[in-house]
């Protein structure tokens, strides 16, 4: 189904275009220091990013996999600003995992992540996933558990998780 179709279906009174706009502007005014991709792969940022969304629009009816869905398509598209799109992190892998208390090398780790995506979210893409905080939140914990790293950042796991699915 099109974005102007699911909008009309969940009660939106405006454009795709109108739509998009509303979701740069939440960002822009709510999470000035933040981007598309630390908004997509912190699964409570992006809760509460949807819910201002649906503050903003009370009587329309916009879930979370609508709302970051149109994140996500507006991330990809070339007029996206670049100020908005996460460049690679400077810091290496190695040292963010010992930071969480990981004791796995970065190999083993990358494996885990995958390995639990696909026996928890099976059938599931990443970006279906992170279209889902909540999904995105608990798989987070149960690699969290499974890797023994209680400290380990959601967003560092979805990082790796997304950089798996592009190799």
């Amino acid at each position: 189904m099109k974005l102007s179709e699911n909008l009309m279906a969940c009660g939106f009174v405006g454009s795709t275009e109108d739509f998009k706009g509303l979701l740069l502007e939440t960002l822009r005014a709510n999470f000035p220091t933040s981007t598309i991709d630390s908004v997509l792969s912190t699964p409570a940022v992006a809760t509460r990013f949807c819910e201002m969304i649906r503050e903003s629009n009370p009587d329309a009816n916009l879930h979370d996999a609508l709302v970051l869905g149109t994140l996500m398509s507006i991330r990809r598209r070339k007029e996206c600003p670049k100020k908005l799109i996460g460049g690679p992190s400077k810091v290496r892998l190695s040292k963010l995992l010992a930071d969480g208390g990981c004791s796995l090398g970065i190999a083993e780790f990358r494996r885990l992540v995958a390995d639990c995506l696909k026996n928890m979210c099976e059938g599931q893409s990443i970006h279906t996933v992170l279209c889902h905080p909540r999904e995105a939140l608990a798989l987070c914990e149960f690699i969290k558990t499974k890797s023994k790293a209680a400290t380990l950042p959601h967003s560092l796991i979805l990082k790796v998780l997304l950089s798996i699915r592009k190799n």
